[in-house]
C-alpha cells in the first residue's frame, strides 16, 4: 500500500494504491479539476484507477470536486452522519458550480 499527496491550494488531498486501483481522501475546492487531474498525470495515475472516494467532510476545499471525480466512475463512500452536510455545502459552492461546467479545464478560482 502507497500514499500519494495531492494538494490543491491549501488543501491536502490524498490517494491510497490498494493492490490494481486507489482509495481517494477528500476532493479539493470546486472548479479546480484541472489542476487535480494535472497531479494525476505527474504521477503517471489515471483517474479512472480511483474506485472509491471518501469525504473527511463536507467543506469546499475538502469536497468540492466530489462530482467531477465521480464522472470517472468512483463511487463516493459516504457515512450516514455526513447526509444533512451535503446540501449546506452545496449551497456555498452553487457559485462555483455553473463556472465547472463552462470551463472545467481552466484554473481554479481565487479563494
Amino acid at each position: 500500500m502507497r500514499t500519494y499527496n495531492i494538494p490543491i491550494k491549501h488543501t491536502k488531498c490524498f490517494l491510497v494504491k490498494i493492490d490494481d486501483f486507489y482509495l481517494a481522501i477528500d476532493a479539493g475546492w470546486p472548479g479546480c479539476i484541472h489542476e487535480y487531474v494535472g497531479k494525476l498525470k505527474t504521477l503517471n495515475i489515471n483517474p479512472q484507477k480511483i474506485k472509491y472516494l471518501i469525504v473527511t467532510h463536507f467543506h469546499p476545499d475538502h469536497a468540492g470536486l466530489v462530482e467531477n471525480i465521480k464522472k470517472s466512475g468512483t463511487r463516493l463512500i459516504l457515512f450516514k452522519h455526513q447526509i444533512p452536510y451535503i446540501q449546506v455545502m452545496e449551497k456555498m459552492i452553487r457559485k462555483y458550480r455553473s463556472y465547472q461546467l463552462r470551463h472545467e479545464f481552466k484554473s481554479c478560482p481565487e479563494h
